[in-house]
Order: structure tokens, then sequence, then C-alpha cells
């Protein structure tokens, strides 16, 4: 169990059921031990009729003495057995758990970045797998499996024995197909709005400088609010219905044992059976229906866990269906970048964000992405990097798909900065070296570079300083440089930087315009989406985009500026007469 790997997908077909096909063995030894330890369990009832049956009637203390030490090392052997089976299930359990994460994270991420779902949920999922497979629910339904020998030696005891018990263990099933019935599609509910009222609390609360400035938090609350008490509503329909049906098996348990005791004293007064037999029917009775009423009780776990792995199975169905990721590192690229009838379809969105682009840039060309909001500039920076996979097209570094190439491997040659910068929870010093323990001097190159060394010296720990969550405890500004820091740690070949100067100030732009130049000058191929003349003017070629389209690829010289950015072409003047806005997402 100590092995730790990440499974292939496209080897294994389905990671989850490899996991747990890889778990096998260690449940079929736990379900042998639950097999002994069910034997062990006859101890007390056969203790009880060699009491009755040898001892009272011989008189032997020395009997009674080799009688309990026996029947204490059965019931010392039962507590070893029965240990070392829940251990398993624990040590199952958390590697079943350790094994998904690594596995299924990436898969969630991927869905995170489509917009079909929050990692959290895939997190979420596993846990509550990981603590059903480390609980006794398994052990129980292994339990219902060796019922049958306790069955027989109520039948050994007595015919009317094992039928009363049958009879009780027959209604118990019935309850529990009832139970599933009845629950099932309140739980499946209850858990899916669980989710949706979560998720959507979580994304508003994002925006607590929103909600606290403008005094939104009673109407996020209100909202909120809604969305759990229905939650709540169907959670209580699925819980009163599995508690009635609890109740009952609680119920049929006590008039299980009730009619055993009555059928052993009819037996007992007939003759048919010695008392002894009665003592014992009764406790294994009792064992032979307690794993059913167990299983009913715990039934809401087994639904939950049954969706658990549905989600986790539909999670893998859909990442298979990705383009599957290269496994074989690739050496570092001179920087040369082509794009070749790039399109790209949000799912579900009635037309392509980008339609039709190609264009090469040359290893060490810096290039201007501009155009107005909804152009599709930010879309095409992350395409760039990878982090979505192209509807039709391809991109390639150096001849290299960017999306299939090992994104281990790719990210060592790539700086990377979104238009929202989001820093890791830790220090300064962590997120600069991109959560690596890079040695200090490579830390400070990047920090240099980026023209922030002198801005960290300025925090109370200097690159020991916590950003806070999200970078919570920094400016905006502070939190765009140190993302460019980022980008530019390990000197990358390839930058693509989206709207690095949306929160600088002229400190930092004139930072930012020293990065770049430093980057051209070491060969790197940089990518900018901006709209600020300064960085436009540096660039080598201009790429205009308009309505997810190249509009034009042009030279600096032969487009037209102002304090707010370019206007317009030389010799057409301000396009159609108005200012070709640079700002906003895309």
């Amino acid at each position: 169990m100590s092995e730790q790997h990440k499974i292939s997908p496209s080897a294994t077909g389905n990671p989850v059921t490899s996991v747990l096909r890889r778990s096998t063995r260690a449940v079929l030894f736990a379900l042998l031990l639950s097999l002994v330890t069910s034997l062990l369990m006859l101890v007390p009832p056969l203790y009880m009729i060699n009491i009755f049956n040898k001892v009272l009637l011989s008189h032997s203390y020395s009997t009674l003495f080799g009688i309990s030490v026996a029947a204490i090392i059965g019931v010392s052997l039962y507590v070893v057995f029965d240990f070392f089976r829940s251990k398993i299930f624990l040590l199952t359990g958390t590697w079943l758990g350790q094994q998904l994460n690594e596995n299924l994270l990436e898969a969630g991420l991927g869905r995170s970045l489509r917009g079909k779902g929050n990692i959290s949920e895939t997190l979420r999922d596993i846990g509550d797998l990981r603590q059903f497979v480390s609980g006794q629910n398994i052990s129980a339904g292994m339990e219902v499996l060796w019922s049958p020998i306790f069955f027989l030696a109520l039948f050994i005891l007595h015919p009317v024995y094992f039928t009363v018990a049958l009879a009780g263990a027959a209604v118990l099933v019935v309850l529990a197909i009832a139970n599933e019935i009845l629950v099932r599609k309140p739980t499946a509910e209850a858990k899916h709005l669980a989710l949706v009222a979560y998720n959507d609390l979580g994304d508003a609360l994002r925006n607590a400088e929103v909600i606290e400035g403008m005094g939104l938090m009673r109407h996020v609350l209100q909202r909120w609010r809604r969305a759990n008490d229905q939650t709540i509503r169907t959670s209580q329909v699925a819980e009163q219905r599995a508690s009635q049906v609890r109740s009952i098996s609680r119920g049929i348990q006590f008039v299980g044992q009730m009619s055993i005791i009555a059928a052993g004293a009819y037996l007992v007064v007939q003759g048919e059976v010695i008392a002894a037999t009665l003592v014992a029917a009764m406790m294994i009775s009792g064992r032979a229906l307690q794993p059913f009423g167990s299983v009913i009780s715990s039934w809401r776990e087994w639904v939950n866990a049954r969706a658990v792995l549905q989600r986790l199975n539909a999670l893998v169905a859909e990442d298979l269906k990705k383009r599957p990721r290269s496994t074989m590192p690739l050496p570092r690229p001179s920087g040369q970048l082509d794009v070749d009838r790039l399109v790209f379809a949000a799912p579900g969105a009635p037309q392509p964000i980008i339609r039709n682009v190609s264009f090469s840039v040359q290893p060490g060309e810096f290039v201007a992405i501009i155009g107005p909001s909804a152009a599709g500039k930010s879309t095409l920076a992350k395409l760039l990097v990878g982090v979505w996979a192209p509807t039709a097209g391809s991109i390639r570094l150096d001849g290299h798909d960017v999306y299939t190439w090992n994104r281990d491997d790719f990210g060592q040659y790539v700086g990377y900065l979104p238009q929202q910068v989001e820093l890791f929870s830790g220090t300064v010093r962590e997120n600069i070296s991109r959560l690596t323990e890079a040695p200090a001097p490579k830390v400070i190159e990047a920090a240099k570079r980026a023209g922030v060394h002198a801005m960290i010296g300025r925090f109370p720990h200097g690159y020991d300083t916590d950003v806070g969550t999200f970078g919570a405890k920094l400016t905006g500004g502070q939190s765009q440089r140190i993302g460019l820091a980022r980008a530019l740690f390990g000197n990358p070949p390839f930058l693509v930087l989206d709207e690095p100067d949306a929160s600088l100030d002229m400190e930092g732009q004139q930072s930012l315009v020293s990065a770049l130049e430093d980057a051209k000058a070491n060969g790197s191929t940089s990518l900018v989406v901006s709209h600020r003349s300064a960085l436009i003017k540096l660039a080598d070629r201009i790429i205009v985009m308009r309505e997810g389209t190249i509009e034009r690829i042009a030279r600096p010289d032969d487009l037209l500026f102002d304090e707010r950015g370019f206007i317009g072409v030389k010799g057409q003047g301000r396009r159609g007469g108005h200012l070709v806005g640079m700002g906003g997402r895309s």
C-alpha cells in the first residue's frame, strides 16, 4: 500500500477503476479476517452451552477452568483479528485517498478551467470516499456475507430457531430495499443542492471587496439562505425516511430476539432442547441479525459512496475525452511559435471565441496583442500556454503542440501572467519560485529582472513575508509585480503576459518595460496583451484583434497612438471615427 505513483489514464482507461482494482488484495484479506472474526463470535454461545452441558453437570472445576481459558483465548483472538481488519480498512482508505488525489486532481482542475465545477468538489468527494472505506461500513457489509454461518448454527441448535431468525432477516432485507427506494432520490438531490449552494457562496465571497464596499452582505446571505433552506428541506425528507426505516429495523431486531426467546422457551418446555440452547440461540440470532441492521443504519453512507463513485467516474470519462498529454520531456525550446488556423469555442457557446487565427513568431521576437473588449485576447493568451485545448487548429512551440506538451516539463520553459493575478498562499519567495525549493540567488535574480527586489525589501519580512490568501495582504500592483517575477523566474524562453500593466503605477510600468527589454535581449519570445502605448511601441510587431479574428498585423510605426493607447492606422485615421478601446476582459 506504500507505492505512490500517478496512473496514466491512457494506460489504464479509468484511474478510479485501476485504483479500486489495486486495493482488491487488501479487501480480500479483510474479507478473510471477517470470516475468522465471524467464526470467533461463536465462542461466547459455545462457552455457554459447554458450561451448561459439562460444568454444571460434572461439577468439575478443572473443566470450568479449561473451558474458560479456551473461551478467553478465542475472544482475545477475535479482538486481535478485528483490530487488524479495522487497520486494513483505515490504511486502505488513506491509500485510496492519496492515489485518487494524485490521479484526479488534474482532471478536477481541467473541469474547473472549463467552468463546469469547482476542484473543491472533487477533493470533497475523494475525502468522503476515503472516510467511507476507513469506517465500519464495509465491515458491516462483509458480516452480512458471513451471516449464513450463524443461521447454520441456529439450524443445528434447532430448525425453529433458524426459521424465526430467517424470517427476521427477510423482513430486514425488505426494509433495506425500501430504504434504498425511499432515500436515494432525495439524498442525491440534497447533495447536489448543497454543492451548488456552497459553490455559489464561495464564488460570491471571492468578491469580498465589492460585498463590503457596497453593503451587499445581506443580499448575499439571503441568496445563500434560500438555497441552503431548500437543501435542508430536501435533506430532511431523506433523513426522516431513513430514520423511520432505522427505527422499524431496530424494532424488528428486538422482536426477533424476543421471538427466539419465546420459541426457545416453548422448545425447552416441550423437552426438545436443553435450556442452554435458549441462551445460545438468543446470542447467535442477535449476531445474525445485527449486520442487517447496521447496513440499514449506514445506508445513507452507502448511497453517498455510490454517488461519489459515479461522479468520479463521470469526471474521468470527461477527462478521457480530452486530447492526451505527452509524458515525453522535450529540450528547451528556442521560442519559435506557430499558430495555424486556430479555432476555439467554449462548450455551449453559440459561436467560436477565436476564429481562424494564424501567425508565427520568431525566437526572441516581442509581439503585442491589442484590440477592443471581447476581441479574444485573453482567450488567445490561455490557448498559447495550453490552459485550454483548441477546438481546431494548432499552436506549436518549436514544432510541438503546447497543449499536449507535458505540463511539468512545459512549465519550466514558459512564463505566464494571467489577467487576474492570484498568488498562492505562502511567502513572497515561495510565489516567485513557483512553490519550489529554488536557491535564493535564483529567486532574487527573477525579482531584480521584474524590478521588485527593492519593493520586497520594504516588506516587513522581505522575501519571507506572507502574502495571505490569494495575495490578500498585498495591493493589486504589488501582486501583479510579484506575479511578473514569478513569470520571469528561471529565465523562460517563452513569455505570455496578459495586461501585465493593468494595476501598475509609473514605477511599476517602468520596471515592466525594463523587464521586457531584458527578456528580449536574452532571446525570450514574448507575447504581451496590452493597451498602453509604452509597451506597444516596444514590440517588433503588433497583432490587432477584433471579434475573435486577426484584423491586421502591423509594425508600431504603422499605427497611431495617443496617451490612452492605440487609436488607428496611419493613413486611415481613427477607425470608423471611433477609438478602438483596449481595456476589459476578453
